[in-house]
This record gives C-alpha cells, structure tokens and sequence, in this order.
C-alpha cells in the first residue's frame, strides 16, 4: 500500500515536471524566434503625388492692336475690364483718343483754311488772266516729270545701299547678280518701276515743252497747284486724324470671351509696340500651366490634379502636355466648374498667381507593389523574405524564410515597384531582429 502511494506519488511530481520544462521551452522558443509582420504583395499601377506650381493660362489669344499712322499715339482715358472678367460682344473695353487730337485737328483745319484763303485770294487778282488747255497740260506734266524723277532717285539710292550691304554690284547690262536675296529683288523691280515712269513722264514733258506759255500765267498756275495741294493735304489729314479718334474712342469686344491681359491703364500714352488688351480667342474656360520640364516623371494627358477649394479637395485632370516656343514643357490642367465654384473666378486665380497642386502620377503598367520596409539591401543587392510555412512534428505551423532576389524599379510614398511578379508569395517584415535565409519566424501576436 505504502509503495503504491509513492508511486502514484512520484507520477504527479514527473507530470509537473514535464509541464514545467514544456512551458519553459516554449517560453525560451518564443522569447529567441524573430517576430515578423505578413505581407501579401499585390499587381496594381505605382501612384506617386508630386507638388506643382501653375497659373492661369490661355493658350489661345487675340492682341487688340489698332494700326495707327506714323508718329500718332494714343491717351487711354478708360479701361472697362480686368484681366480674368468675361466681356460681351458689344461691351466697351477701353475708352481712348489721339493724343493731342483737339490741337492737331485745330492745326490741319487751320492749314486748310489758310490755303483756301489763300488760294480764293489768288482767283480774284487773277480774273484777267487767260488759261489755254495747253498751259495746263504743261504745268501738269512738268509736275509730274519733277515727282517721277525724284522717286526714280529715291528708288535709286534704297538700292545701292543693299546692293553695298549684299557686297554686289549690278551687272554691266544693268541687271541684278544671281546672288541677291529677295529684298534686294524687290528693291529692284521697285526701281526699274520708277525708271519706267520717269520715262512716261519725261516724254509727256517734251511733247508740251514744244508749246510755249506766258509767264505770268505759269506762275498763276503753279501757284494755284500747290495751293489746292495744300488743301488736299490738310483734307486728308482731318479725315486719318478723325477716323483714327473714332476708332480710339471705343475698344468693343466683337465676341464673348475672357480679358487674357490688360496692357495699358488710364493716362498711358500708347504708340503701338504692345497690344491694348488680349482677349482669349473664344468663350472657353482658360488653363492651369505648370512647367513639368523638370520632373523626373513623364506627365501625360487625363493625369489626375487635386487642389485645396473651400470645401476641401477640387479635382481635375491634365488635358494636355506641350512644348512651348521657349523649349520648355508645360502641361495644361483643366480650369473645370468644379475648380470655378470651389476655388475662385477666373479673375480671383489670376490675382492669386501661382495655384499650389497636386499631380497623380500613375504607372502606365501594372507591377508588383510591396512595402518598401519588406526591401532589404542596397543599390543592385535587393532581396526579400518569402515566408514558407510547415507542420512540425507536434503538429504545429512554423514559418521560415527564404531569402529572394528582386529588382525595385522604382520607389514611391513607403511602396516599391518590382520587376518580379511575386504576388502569390507571402513576405516577411519589419522583423524585430535580423534575419537570414532559412530562419524560423513567427508572426507578432494581435
């Protein structure tokens, strides 16, 4: 009886004994194994958001420029829009005149009133004087004898001076190089033009040399001619004067379209060499620009573009990628209704300058992504764990690891593109120590 108590006895303290060294082993195995998270690695198009600055932009446009006679400027006395507003056809956008039109317009009447005086003057102490149809015909051609050979002249002197600019010299039967250059041509045909009518004058001339006329009438009649000259003259000068004021007076929009810029303010004085105002060329919304010259990704049309609105977050996309005159390349980004409701006007844009945003860039293939924490290594010497799980002799899962070269093409955000489709494995990361190839992990506990 006694041995059997000992027995039964002794079995209890080897079951405790070996639950013990059970529990400690498991204790010491859990304490020594790498704890590792799992990741299971997905196909999907890389996503990267790049910050770029842009302004509003129109990228088709109309210069307001009225043509205007050699030494005329303008004085601006109003301007009716902003750059950003939308005008209507018919709307005034810019109320000017010629500078000085009251004291020009009161110098050519004063010429033309002069002249005419002058010439009603002359009629009346001429009344006894007799004119042939000869005389007349006489003074007309001499006049036009005069006018034609100082033209010829005038041709003859622009053409020499681009014959010596051109290094050549007319031919010896008086015709042109081959070498000249098109201006040169031109300035030749305009020569040999005025030589022809100097000619025709010159012959009109001789024939009514044969007829003689009286002095005193010559005189009446060369008189006369420069006096009514004047008159044209001062004429024609009222008319370009008044016709130029009117046109000045108001700038109307022949369309319905944006102001792209205003160029003068009231008070300026304009001569020309800048547009008045740009206009867009139709009623459409303008652009975002931003210069993408720089960015190492290749932006392309319909790429995805957020921007901080009121409300929060306004989307839009690119909607198309252009290489300016100045060899740098912009992408043009839609100003839609949504960016126009949340973000501001047109105009509200344009007075904020640059916009801040955010450009989605987006993959044109699909690759494997991973965490970057789940890359190892550095420079070509990349690798990942892959996790291989069996049943051991207890009848427990354990997880080891295989190490596995990879190629990262590229890395975005805390994710990696791979070359390698691994998307069936699972990987090992952010272990809480090192690991090396072939070493039993275990997964942190929730």
């Amino acid at each position: 009886m006694k041995m059997k108590r000992f027995a039964l006895k002794g079995l209890t303290i080897l079951t405790v004994v070996l639950l013990v060294c059970a529990f400690f082993s498991g204790t010491v195995r859990t304490i020594t194994t790498p704890k590792v998270k799992l990741t299971t690695p997905k196909m999907g198009k890389l996503e990267e958001k790049i910050s770029i600055g842009a302004k509003v932009y129109f990228p088709e446009v109309d210069e307001i420029k009225p043509e205007l006679e050699e030494g005329v400027t303008l004085t601006v006395k109003k301007v009716n829009t902003r750059a950003g507003y939308i005008v209507e056809k018919g709307d005034v956008l810019i109320e000017a005149e010629v500078t000085g039109y009251s004291e020009k317009l009161e110098t050519l009447t004063g010429e033309y009133e002069t002249a005419e005086a002058s010439l009603a003057a002359l009629e009346r102490k001429s009344t006894d004087i007799r004119v042939r149809s000869a005389d007349e015909e006489y003074v007309r051609a001499h006049e036009a004898y005069q006018s034609a050979r100082s033209g010829s002249l005038l041709r003859r002197i622009a053409l020499d001076t681009l014959l010596e600019s051109e290094g050549l010299e007319l031919e010896e039967d008086g015709s042109l190089p081959e070498k000249a250059g098109d201006e040169l041509k031109e300035a030749y045909e305009e020569y040999m033009l005025a030589v022809d009518e100097m000619e025709s004058a010159q012959k009109a001339w001789d024939r009514s040399k044969r007829y003689s006329i009286d002095e005193t009438v010559y005189a009446y009649l060369t008189e006369k001619a420069e006096l009514e000259k004047k008159m044209e003259a001062a004429e024609e000068g009222i008319r370009k004067l008044s016709a130029a004021n009117a046109a000045a007076s108001r700038i109307v929009a022949e369309r319905d379209c944006y102001a792209a810029s205003v160029d003068v303010a009231a008070g300026d004085v304009w001569d020309g060499s800048k547009p008045l105002i740009t206009l867009s060329a139709k009623k459409a919304d303008p652009v975002f620009r931003a210069d993408v010259t720089d960015l190492e990704r290749t932006v392309s049309k319909k790429a995805e573009v957020t921007m901080e609105g009121r409300y929060g977050k306004v989307e839009s996309r690119v909607n198309e990628v252009v290489t300016d005159t100045d060899g740098r390349k912009y992408a043009y980004i839609d100003i839609n209704n949504d960016v126009l409701d949340w973000v501001g006007s047109v105009y509200s844009l344009m007075q904020a300058g640059e916009k801040e945003m955010t450009l989605v860039y987006k993959a044109k293939e699909a690759t494997c992504l991973v965490p970057v924490s789940a890359v190892h290594g550095s420079g070509e010497d990349r690798y990942v764990f892959i996790v291989e799980k069996h049943e051991n002799s207890f009848g427990s899962t354990e997880m080891t690891v295989r190490k596995r070269t990879v190629q990262v093409e590229t890395e975005v955000e805390g994710v990696a593109s791979l070359s390698e489709d691994i998307s069936w494995y699972t990987l090992a990361y952010m272990e809480d120590r090192a690991i090396s190839d072939g070493d039993r992990v275990m997964e942190y506990a929730d």
